[in-house]
């Protein structure tokens, strides 16, 4: 395995598990694409975690996607406290959010992946 290209990905509950592994080893992965997490408010705790996990991040790039249409639209405070956590003071993260308008929880994984994958491992152009 090529560490320096690997990326987990998880979307609803398995990016849950994403948010899990950065927090506890952030440097299991090189990059995180993490759809539609499902946080709920009692997961301080795990963000707390995040926060701490900021500062070890080196460099490494997280994709967060997400939909605000339907009940995901209720958990956005959690998700916008995840964003913060991976961007506060002293984060090495290269943290990229992007909420997709009109999207629930069951339309937005294709998105969410599609452009995770292009920011996680942009295409750089060949020297000529």
């Amino acid at each position: 395995m090529d560490h320096a290209k690997s990326a987990l990905a998880g979307d609803s509950l398995s990016g849950l598990f994403a948010v899990h592994v950065l927090a506890w080893k952030p440097d299991a992965f090189s990059a995180y694409l993490i759809g539609s997490p499902s946080l709920w408010a009692g997961d301080k705790e795990l963000i707390g975690k995040v926060r701490q996990a900021a500062a070890r991040g080196n460099g490494r790039r997280v994709f967060i996607g997400d939909g605000n249409a339907g009940q995901e639209a209720a958990g956005g405070p959690m998700i916008d406290n995840l964003q913060a956590a991976l961007s506060s003071p002293g984060s090495t993260f290269v943290v990229s959010r992007k909420t997709y308008e009109g999207r629930t929880h069951n339309s937005v994984p294709a998105f969410t992946m599609t452009d995770g994958i292009q920011f996680l491992f942009p295409i750089t152009p060949s020297p000529k």
